[in-house]
């Protein structure tokens, strides 16, 4: 068990009303903020229905096949936001085929297929996150992304592989899976190529406040293994966050901090 502590302190009204008007702020934020310009250039091409420059939350969530938008692309390196594309049930054939500088991507979890080239020769991405959602993955869908270091599947029932899935990623690589479902991966075929299975399994997340007098704290609870925690501190009036400590050692000074 895990326990996260926080310290807050007495300071001015004034600096209360500055953290206020902060959070109001990225509340009403609609549009998405994306880490690379060349990829927002080819999203709001294709899919900024309301013609402002933008996209906005609503408009990812809009889309429903991402076609070959991005195929041999070479000039993408991250594409994390692709996460708020929640109307893709799959990532098509071919859609990230030939990115060969693309290093992350975060795919959404109403994503059920991953089809056959659809990261063929991404062979710089890093690792990948397989949603729960995922029931099958085509032929190869990650052939040659030799530069994985890692690899999480959530499904607890192993997705289906096409031919040569993983062809070319190396095999010793730690692959994560929930709790309980590694002896059915090492019997599925394709997967049992893989010989470096980790179980996450779940944990306690306690957070307490140092002076219960002084603000509030959320966030704890049940998590499952390799699952994000954020942890939140909410300051009384005429108090602010000064930081989270884990036993005894300060780990953030931001009042939603996540690991």
């Amino acid at each position: 068990m895990n326990a996260i502590a926080l310290q807050l302190k007495r300071v001015s009204s004034a600096a209360l009303f500055i953290l206020l008007m902060s959070i109001v702020g990225m509340m009403k934020a609609q549009n998405i903020s994306f880490a690379e310009e060349s990829v927002k250039a080819l999203c709001v091409a294709n899919w900024d229905t309301d013609n402002d420059g933008e996209l906005s939350y609503a408009e990812a969530a809009a889309v429903t096949d991402l076609g070959t938008v991005f195929k041999s692309k070479s000039n993408i390196t991250t594409f994390d936001e692709l996460q708020y594309f929640t109307g893709l049930t799959s990532i098509g054939s071919f859609a990230f085929y030939d990115c060969f500088y693309l290093t992350s991507v975060v795919i959404p979890n109403t994503v059920t297929s991953i089809d056959s080239c659809a990261f063929y020769f991404c062979l710089r991405l890093s690792g990948i996150d397989i949603p729960s959602s995922v029931t099958s993955i085509g032929k190869t869908a990650f052939y040659y992304c030799q530069n994985m270091t890692s690899v999480f599947v959530r499904p607890i029932n192993p997705p289906t592989l096409g031919a040569n899935a993983f062809r070319n990623v190396k095999n010793h690589i730690p692959v994560y899976l929930s709790c309980g479902s590694a002896q059915a991966y090492q019997n599925a075929p394709g997967w049992s190529e893989f010989i470096n299975y980790i179980e996450l399994c779940p944990g306690n997340i306690t957070v307490t406040a140092n002076n219960d007098a002084l603000g509030t704290v959320t966030g704890g609870g049940s998590f499952a293994g390799g699952e994000t925690c954020t942890v939140t501190a909410t300051p009384n009036a005429g108090c602010f966050f000064a930081y989270w400590s884990e036993d005894g050692v300060e780990v953030s000074n931001e009042d939603s901090y996540s690991f």
